[in-house]
Parts: structure tokens; C-alpha cells; sequence
């Protein structure tokens, strides 16, 4: 039987099943910011619900900004950035909105068209089943894809570059069933 809020096994594999939203960025803050995981439940129901708050986070992280400026959501002063780029990501992942993009460009040159399309799309899309929504299970060269694109986006967003690596990894992992 698997931990509690841990992904589960497949049946007659040792690879999990890729974790919700909320796991995979439970996952990833416990790593980075152990602090914003108090966060997290107001956060995601904030982001998944509240529509302003969702775009306003997302807007945040692709633009690119200060650490210590507000991501839109209501949980007080002590909110750190992390935790609005990791559910833009997560929730990005999950409407495969970054899947398709990370895979279709894959060798090519980035635009500025691109980064609105992205945005545009990541701002609009929300995952089905908000923080309970699972993340898809990837190849090991999509879930690679998909990190190092989550990582370029951190590094924009002004987060340290240690984080870039570790959301990187982290994500990849539990795209590919393979995050504990």
C-alpha cells in the first residue's frame, strides 16, 4: 500500500503513477521553499479557483520579476514566489499546455510570439480537476523536455539557479513516474 499522498503503484510495475498537482508541488517545495508548503492548500485554492489570482500568478512567472513582488494570491506576506511558478507549472503540465509547446520546439529558435502564445495559453487553461488533477506520464526525452523548459522558466522568473535545477529534476521525475 502506498504513503499517504504519495503517488500509487501501477499494478504489476515499480513505476508510480505520476502524482497530482498537488503532490508533485508538495514534492518540489519540501525541496526549495519548506516553508511555503504551509501555503500550499490556500495557494492551490486560490489558483484553482480564483481565476484572477490564477492569471495574475501566471503572468508573474512567465514575465520575469522580483522575488519579493505579490503573485495574486491572498495568503499573506510570508508567500514566497515559488509556490505561484510551481502551480503555473504544474498546472501547465497538466493541461499539456507546456507538453505540446516543450516537444514542438524542440530545436527551434524561441520568439517573442511564442512566449505570448505561451502565456496566453498557460493563463487560460485550467487543470480538470484543479489540484487533484494527475500530471501525464511522459517519455523520459518529453519529461526531460518539459524540465528544462520549467527550469528556463524559474531562471526568468528570478529564482536562484540551484532552484532551476532542482525544479528541473524534480518535475522530470514525476512526470516520468519516477519522483518518490
Amino acid at each position: 500500500m502506498p504513503e499517504s499522498g504519495s503517488p500509487e503503484l501501477d499494478a504489476g510495475s515499480t513505476r508510480r503513477t505520476p502524482p497530482t498537482i498537488e503532490e508533485a508541488a508538495r514534492l518540489i517545495l519540501l525541496e526549495i521553499a519548506p516553508a511555503d508548503v504551509r501555503f500550499l492548500p490556500l495557494a492551490c485554492a486560490d489558483f484553482f479557483g480564483n481565476a484572477v489570482a490564477r492569471r495574475r500568478a501566471v503572468r508573474a512567472t512567465l514575465r520575469g520579476r522580483e522575488r519579493d513582488q505579490p503573485t495574486g494570491f491572498d495568503a499573506g506576506e510570508g508567500m514566497q514566489l515559488v509556490l505561484g511558478v510551481v502551480l503555473t507549472l504544474l498546472n501547465g503540465v497538466a493541461c499539456e499546455v507546456l507538453t505540446g509547446m516543450a516537444t514542438e520546439r524542440v530545436g527551434r529558435v524561441r520568439s517573442r510570439w511564442q512566449d505570448r502564445r505561451r502565456q496566453r495559453a498557460l493563463t487560460s487553461a485550467t487543470a480538470p480537476e484543479g489540484e487533484h488533477t494527475r500530471l501525464p506520464r511522459l517519455s523520459a526525452i518529453e519529461a526531460a523536455a518539459i524540465g528544462r523548459q520549467a527550469g528556463e522558466i524559474v531562471r526568468q522568473a528570478g529564482l536562484p539557479e540551484e532552484d532551476a535545477q532542482r525544479v528541473n529534476t524534480l518535475l522530470a521525475a514525476a512526470l516520468t513516474g519516477q519522483g518518490s
